[in-house]
């Protein structure tokens, strides 16, 4: 018998605010109008979903923001960043050069699930960091090399927003594809971000404060991940900690948000 786990995180207010990830973007470009444009819309307080013709598709990488009143600010595929008026945005093209982006048709994007994440500034409303990262071995191991960060600022471009920094290095080392994940600081302020070493037990943090981006915290998760798509994800309080993928398992960690730790590791087999 075969046994799927999901991990499915409905972000509270905790975690990114009022409005702020109130509106899921769903849906790829190809074959039928009816594979495109979902959207998943919380802003009401219960789910609606809206077929919406956008001209960006989603294979599998998807971030994006709205502002306090659930309004869709700007979202990206892992090859380009669209304003919300489904635009490209100002220098939104180019995002993660490797061989592999070349070769994905821009409006289907990246292949890696959890490859986009976007947190606001700490203290400024109106700038916003999009980290991302790319297959840099062409697809054979999944194995990136880079973790990128972009910035967007939204008071460019008639408030439509343009990308100001584009694929500044955040850390150079080979992660397991995707899994990029993230939970406020224990101020309610700063933000903790997090990724995984290829094929080893060893995990980063970094912390997001108003000054920048601190240099990585190395942490022992106790088991490899390599390969396998899962998913890595924060509980909306924010204390909790779950990563699964097929090959081992389930691991869950009690985390701390003032020091960014894990501590009370339990594994689960699946």
């Amino acid at each position: 018998m075969r046994r799927l786990v999901f991990l499915f995180l409905i972000v509270s207010n905790v975690c990114f605010g009022q409005g702020l990830s109130n509106l899921w973007l769903m849906g790829y470009s190809c074959c039928s109008t009816n594979y495109g444009g979902l959207d998943m819309d919380f802003n009401s307080g219960s789910l609606t979903m809206n077929i919406h013709d956008r001209y960006m598709g989603f294979t599998e990488t998807v971030g994006s923001i709205s502002n306090s009143n659930g309004d869709l600010l700007f979202y990206s595929n892992g090859i380009y960043v669209a304003n919300a008026l489904d635009d490209t945005m100002q220098n939104g093209t180019g995002l993660n050069p490797s061989a592999y982006t070349s070769s994905i048709i821009a409006t289907h994007g990246l292949a890696i699930p959890q490859g986009n994440l976007v947190i606001p500034f700490p203290g400024d409303s109106t700038k916003y960091y999009l980290f991302h990262e790319t297959d840099d071995d062409d697809h054979r191991t999944n194995v990136t090399m880079f973790l990128y960060y972009s910035v967007i600022d939204m008071r460019l471009d008639g408030g439509l927003g343009a990308v100001v920094q584009k694929n500044t290095v955040l850390l150079n080392d080979s992660l397991v594809g995707g899994r990029i994940t993230a939970t406020k600081h224990a101020n309610g302020r700063d933000w903790w971000l997090f990724v995984h070493q290829y094929n080893t037990s060893k995990a980063f943090t970094f912390l997001i404060t108003p000054q920048g981006i601190s240099a990585p915290i190395q942490h022992d998760l106790f088991k490899p991940r390599g390969i396998w798509y899962g998913q890595a994800l924060f509980s909306p309080q924010g204390d909790k900690f779950a990563y699964y993928e097929p090959y081992n398992d389930l691991d869950i960690f009690d985390f701390d948000r003032c020091t960014g730790t894990f501590s009370h590791f339990v594994h689960i087999n699946i």
